[in-house]
């Protein structure tokens, strides 16, 4: 059988054999596919500053899953009274965080509801400006309740995130490039996220000090999207 199939291979031509057994060996020109890409980032300045936001939120919604139970555990304790020394309700809690991601997501439809590149910029700059001062709260306050209240503005944030950058990325990407421009923005994302991660400390210390350099980047996200995204673009 095996000597029947190499003849058979032999009697076909080149493109008949890859129509029926497929190439081979795959060369596409990658390295032409990112320069374009990112040549294409760096000249408008609106998908770049899409980038710096994204990097920037998604890169705060990520550390921040790690240190909430931390935060609010040390809020706990600062608060003092019967409850210090027991767990806290995560499954309650998450709920919570939960409900207010939907309560997010649900803000953005009501308030854009013509869902116009002007609103979703406007909900952008509002939900990093909330973010910031919330993560900046979360450091601040020391009572239990103020800063479980805080993250969870920060969830009602993320939740009209998301919706808000998906209709500004499709205002501002043009088809023939989004995927190649999308895979690009991910990469100074996992890679702020690794080098942070890689940076962790046990305490309170560490953890505001993550916090309050989380804040201020969102702050820095926040004036570059009004910059370039802003209802006067």
């Amino acid at each position: 059988m095996g000597s029947w199939a190499g003849a058979r291979d032999g009697w076909l031509t080149k493109d008949q054999q890859r129509e029926n057994f497929g190439t081979k060996s795959i060369t596409p020109n990658t390295l032409r596919d990112v320069r374009a890409g990112i040549t294409t980032i760096l000249s408008d300045s609106r998908i770049f500053s899409l980038g710096i936001t994204s990097c920037f939120f998604e890169g705060a919604m990520y550390l921040f899953i790690f240190f909430w139970s931390a935060a609010l555990k040390s809020a706990r304790v600062h608060t003092g009274g019967p409850l210090a020394d027991e767990d806290l309700p995560y499954g309650l809690i998450f709920s919570c965080f939960m409900c207010a991601m939907m309560g997010g997501s649900a803000f953005f439809s009501l308030f854009s509801a013509n869902h116009n590149r002007e609103s979703a910029a406007y909900v952008l700059m509002s939900v990093t400006l909330l973010a910031s001062a919330c993560l900046s709260a979360a450091v601040v306050l020391e009572n239990e309740m103020a800063v479980f209240w805080a993250l969870c503005a920060i969830e009602a944030s993320i939740g009209a995130y998301f919706p808000s950058m998906a209709l500004l990325k499709s205002e501002v990407v043009e088809d023939g490039v989004r995927g190649r421009v999308y895979s690009i923005l991910r990469f100074p994302l996992n890679v702020f996220v690794v080098v942070v991660h890689s940076l962790d400390q046990e305490g309170d210390e560490h953890r505001n000090r993550v916090f309050m350099t989380l804040a201020a980047l969102l702050m820095v996200a926040f004036f570059v999207v009004k910059r370039n995204l802003g209802p006067a673009k």
